[in-house]
């Protein structure tokens, strides 16, 4: 479910790098927390030419993922004393005890240069948490 909720965000794309449009042609392709692989073989499916390997050291389990919208709403209905508020609280909490920044989700990039990678941008996009609102994505 939550691979076709991405898909249809991001205007029924597999990602936002070249890679992802059919005309791009693709050697390897290597998806670390592939979960259950539908990501791969979708990406295989696109690219038929492509080798598509997918690693998950825990298939049945989610990973969390922080995200620093999670404060906020864009029509003020998140309320900051409920229990959805509480629990993102204490995640942080927790993630700063342990030396994480759990919310700096925009400082990947800056990490990722660090380390090597160039060509980055960062895209925010929406995702809805409960109700979907009445205009598209």
């Amino acid at each position: 479910m939550q691979h076709e909720i991405f898909l249809y965000n991001i205007g029924h794309r597999l990602g936002q790098a070249s890679s992802c449009d059919k005309v791009e042609k693709v050697g390897r392709v290597f998806d670390v927390g592939t979960g259950t692989d539908i990501w791969a073989i979708d990406f295989g499916e696109l690219h038929p030419e492509a080798e598509v390997n997918g690693l998950d050291l825990s298939s049945s389990q989610p990973d969390l993922q922080g995200v620093s919208s999670l404060k906020n709403s864009d029509d003020n209905t998140f309320q900051k004393n409920s229990a959805l508020a509480q629990y993102v609280n204490l995640l942080q909490e927790d993630a700063e005890k342990a030396g994480c920044d759990y919310f700096n989700i925009p400082g990947l990039a800056d990490l990722m240069t660090k380390i090597g990678f160039t060509d980055i941008s960062v895209q925010i996009f929406k995702w809805p948490i409960n109700g979907w609102p009445k205009e598209d994505r």
